[in-house]
């Protein structure tokens, strides 16, 4: 992560990065208008999908360019935010239109993301070590995913008790010393 570069300055960063690295890949196999890509993420797991408006149709072909993970990665770490956590997904939505291109990103915080594969309990005990959230900032299906961490995962449940222990003595300032 770049140091010293306010958070909401890397944020544009890296999403313009990204985007610009996805609209040069599907370029690259063809004329586009519009291209969606929707990275739902934890701490350790993520899915993506990448969807391309072509002059002769939809493609669902494509992966997004694996440098491009690493930018997400980041943008989840500079978007975190103490006792509030980080957002579950992103869409970014890339348009083409009269030669100019636009792009518009949208964060999910709070709501279910939409998982082709529904990732075990223990993922998101740990993915809130890494993005800590104050009970009140955890939403009902999270507080329920926990519990079932609880009985299903209760090593990684553990864990997750005791970097809460030692959240409430020590308080994190940000996603890198949470991780620690």
């Amino acid at each position: 992560m770049s140091e010293n570069v306010p958070p909401m300055i890397r944020e544009g960063e890296l999403v313009q990065k990204a985007a610009r690295e996805i609209a040069r890949h599907v370029s690259d196999s063809g004329d586009w208008h519009t291209i969606v890509f929707v990275s739902r993420n934890l701490s350790r797991y993520a899915e993506e999908k990448l969807t391309v408006d072509r002059p002769t149709g939809t493609d669902k072909s494509l992966a997004a360019p694996r440098v491009t993970w690493k930018k997400i990665v980041e943008l989840r770490d500079v978007m975190y935010r103490d006792g509030a956590g980080t957002w579950f997904s992103v869409k970014l939505t890339i348009m083409k239109k009269d030669g100019r291109v636009r792009m518009r990103a949208d964060y999910n915080y709070d709501e279910v993301p939409q998982w082709g594969t529904m990732p075990a309990s223990g993922l998101y005990t740990t993915d809130l070590i890494k993005y800590p959230r104050d009970q009140d900032k955890m939403p009902d299906w999270l507080v329920e995913q926990v519990a079932l961490a609880r009985t299903e995962y209760p090593e990684e449940y553990e864990k997750y008790e005791q970097a809460r222990r030692h959240r409430r003595e020590s308080p994190p300032t940000s996603a890198n010393e949470a991780d620690t």
